[in-house]
């Protein structure tokens, strides 16, 4: 699945913790390299297994909010994955 252009809607293509591990990974799964080991892959997608743990626990969206969720992507557009 190709990346979407920065700022626009997430696909769910895992370029971002593939990258990176964000500052929620890290407090839950500590300093580890990528790709961030909360990233898991159903449903065609990829998905943030904090996200779903949060959603799932029917939970205030404390960790979507901090992760910007829903405001569209926020990986540079100059990443490996796009010169690949």
């Amino acid at each position: 699945m190709d990346k979407p252009r920065e700022g626009e809607a997430c696909n769910g293509c895992g370029v971002c913790c593939q990258e990176e591990v964000c500052s929620i990974g890290i407090k839950i799964a500590g300093d580890v390299p990528a790709p961030c080991p909360l990233l898991k892959h159903h449903d065609g997608r990829h998905w943030c297994g904090a996200v779903e743990a949060e959603a799932e626990g029917d939970l205030p969206p404390i960790i979507r909010t901090t992760l910007g969720i829903g405001l569209g992507c926020d990986s540079s557009d100059d990443t490996e994955a796009d010169s690949a």
